[in-house]
């Protein structure tokens, strides 16, 4: 492997480590990573970057929270953002990174549904010192998939329930009412009379 190969591993290593410090620092969860193969000549592939990530979910935990160290960069194009966007999020353009986030130390959660812009984008604000910077993972379709229509199920129902109608969303029981099939009607069950024509009362 030749010398410019090894100098750009550590370089990688060195700021997959960097990444990784801040969340113990600003008590921000560790989120996951995705690494971005890349070819750079002769058959080789690195990897480019370790992107940190934030669900859709704990985003929305954050928004409601009122996390004031908490900003939302949407950088899809400013007709997308008028269409629909994440509550608190600004427009932004990847061009005015710079001037939009001069501050290192606030926590910047971005998303542009590209993940080659996201990451684009998430390497320049690393690059600049901001080591509290993540991509919304899925970006505005997994917003609207686990925040604006969840389809309820498990023990975080009522959780997920009460956090998508906080902004406004409507949870669902169920994929088929989300895609707009009808559900099954619900049957109510026939109550039976007892020997002495009482209606036996269960869940009691």
């Amino acid at each position: 492997m030749s010398t410019r190969v090894t100098a750009l591993h550590r370089a990688l290593a060195a700021a997959a480590i960097a990444l990784a410090v801040p969340a113990a620092i600003v008590r921000v969860p560790v989120a996951p990573a995705r690494v971005a193969p890349v070819a750079i000549g002769d058959g080789v592939r690195v990897d480019s970057f370790v992107t940190r990530t934030v669900d859709a979910r704990q985003l929305a935990a954050w928004i409601r929270a009122g996390a004031r160290d908490v900003r939302v960069l949407d950088l899809r194009g400013n007709a997308a953002y008028q269409a629909r966007h994440v509550p608190s999020a600004e427009p932004a353009d990847r061009a005015r990174l710079d001037t939009l986030t001069r501050r290192t130390d606030e926590t910047l959660v971005l998303y542009s549904g590209d993940d080659v812009r996201d990451a684009q984008a998430l390497a320049n604000l690393a690059a600049r010192g901001h080591r509290h910077a993540y991509v919304l993972d899925g970006g505005m379709d997994a917003w609207v998939d686990e925040v604006m229509e969840p389809v309820l199920h498990g023990d975080s129902a009522d959780y997920v329930a009460a956090l998508s109608r906080y902004f406004g969303g409507a949870p669902r029981t169920s994929a088929r009412e989300r895609e707009g099939e009808p559900t099954p009607p619900r049957v109510k069950p026939i109550a039976t009379t007892g020997e002495a024509g009482e209606t036996p009362r269960r869940g009691c």
